[in-house]
């Protein structure tokens, strides 16, 4: 089995064009692991990969599904092995690409993907009722980052809904052990206040880019709150803006102080890689020769 090379790290860490410095390299393909960037039409707010930015290498799973439909672990797994095993088999190098840890997860690692049922969600249900929302809206950050990044603490419906889900995919620690294939990761990383500011750079790049002509678009096909992909940073915030719920530099605000809180925590899921070669986002011409090492071995 050839070896995985995975790019991960949190948003405007600079993953983009280093995974395209890798796939030339190594001869390699992309296959995205962004939980957003898989629908259609999420283009700006995503910050998904222009075709200009691609450089001629090939992108997988970006623009697969519909943004009436829902998408999860379990899908992108399945996808994502599938696109691993053919680049594998034509000889080239498969490059995951991405922030979205429990995607990542559910490529390394064994997972069970437990059928949700009825007991599941009563007692989660009773777990919320005894405990609060508070203490369930820290349990799905433990689980799942980036459900917690997109769902309000009060929202409690979608709060339990999300514990649910990624319980049913969630990894055995024994599993976390030993990996299904054998890997290279560089993790980006570097100072949290430069990258702060490129998160607030991006969020205004954004507005000129054109986020809420896409918004109002998505809302022409019928998309609504209830839909995944709504729930996505800048999306929601946007949505409540056009509902009257705040002004537009309210809007603004908001989405730039809950990239900059994803972020954290995308920080945070990635420390758990002790096996990880730690990239500085500032620094990636010179650290690039970490990868080349580390992914000869």
């Amino acid at each position: 089995m050839k070896k995985l090379l995975i790019i991960a790290g949190p948003t405007a860490s600079g993953k983009t064009s280093l995974s395209i410095q890798c796939a030339k390299y190594f001869d390699g393909e992309i296959i995205s692991a962004d939980s957003m960037q898989v629908y259609k039409y999420l283009d700006v707010g995503t910050a998904k990969i222009t075709e200009e930015e691609k450089c001629g290498i090939p992108h997988h799973l970006l623009d697969i599904v519909s943004p009436l439909e829902n998408f999860n672990t379990y899908d992108y797994r399945q996808l994502a092995l599938s696109k691993i095993d053919d680049i594998t088999k034509r000889g080239k190098t498969p490059i995951i690409v991405g922030g979205t840890g429990l995607y990542i997860d559910s490529i390394l690692y064994k997972m069970s993907f437990l059928s949700r049922d009825v007991t599941l969600r009563n007692e989660l249900n009773r777990e919320a009722e005894e405990k609060g929302v508070e203490y369930m809206y820290a349990k799905l950050a433990e689980i799942d980052p980036e459900a917690h990044a997109r769902l309000h603490v009060n929202d409690i419906r979608r709060v339990v809904r999300a514990i649910e889900v990624a319980l049913c995919g969630k990894n055995n620690k024994d599993d976390l052990q030993q990996a299904v294939f054998p890997y290279t990761m560089a993790v980006l990383e570097g100072d949290r206040e430069i990258l702060y500011n490129r998160i607030n750079e991006r969020v205004d790049k954004m507005f000129a880019n054109g986020l809420e002509k896409e918004v109002d678009y998505l809302l022409s096909m019928g998309v609504t709150r209830e839909n995944t992909c709504m729930q996505a940073i800048a999306y929601k915030e946007l949505l409540a803006y056009k509902n009257g719920e705040y002004d537009i530099d309210r809007c603004v605000e908001l989405i730039k102080q809950r990239s900059r809180h994803y972020a954290k925590r995308q920080i945070t899921w990635f420390k758990k890689y002790n096996d990880a070669v730690r990239i500085n986002f500032l620094d990636i011409e010179n650290d690039f020769n970490k990868i080349i090492e580390d992914y000869g071995e």
